[in-house]
């Protein structure tokens, strides 16, 4: 009977062994497939943070070309503002000269038709003109 015991006890501490062995190696597979799964995770934490600060890096200078271009705009206003400004200055200091000039050229469009009408009266008639000239 104690070899009977001796046999069986042996038998399971086997067992004990084998189970021992499997358990091992599956917390070797377990360990492995964690770490595996943890660097995946990893690696897709990284690419995603280098996505991120691309698109932000992207984001940033965009941003930096709009106010760029809404400052060029916005001078471009403030110059046509002050042109505008300046051409209604130029406008104003014009028509005293401008009105001037009309009156001048009635006065000397008025000279012009007189001496026309003189000049045809003399050459018609040179002894019309007046014996005190």
């Amino acid at each position: 009977m104690n070899v009977e015991i001796d046999r069986q006890f042996r038998r399971v501490e086997e067992e004990n062994l084998a189970l021992l062995r499997q358990i091992e190696n599956l917390q070797a597979i377990l360990n492995e497939s964690e770490y595996q799964h943890v660097q995946r995770l990893i690696d897709f934490n990284t690419r995603n943070q280098r996505e991120t600060e691309v698109e932000t890096a992207r984001i940033r200078s965009s941003q930096t070309v709009s106010e760029r271009a809404l400052e060029a705009r916005e001078k471009n206003i403030m110059l046509i503002t002050i042109l505008k400004e300046q051409l209604h200055q130029e406008m104003r200091g014009c028509k005293p000269f401008l009105h001037r000039s009309l009156t001048n050229e009635n006065e000397t469009n008025a000279l012009r038709h007189e001496i026309t009408d003189l000049m045809s009266v003399v050459s018609h008639d040179p002894y019309s003109l007046d014996p005190a000239l």
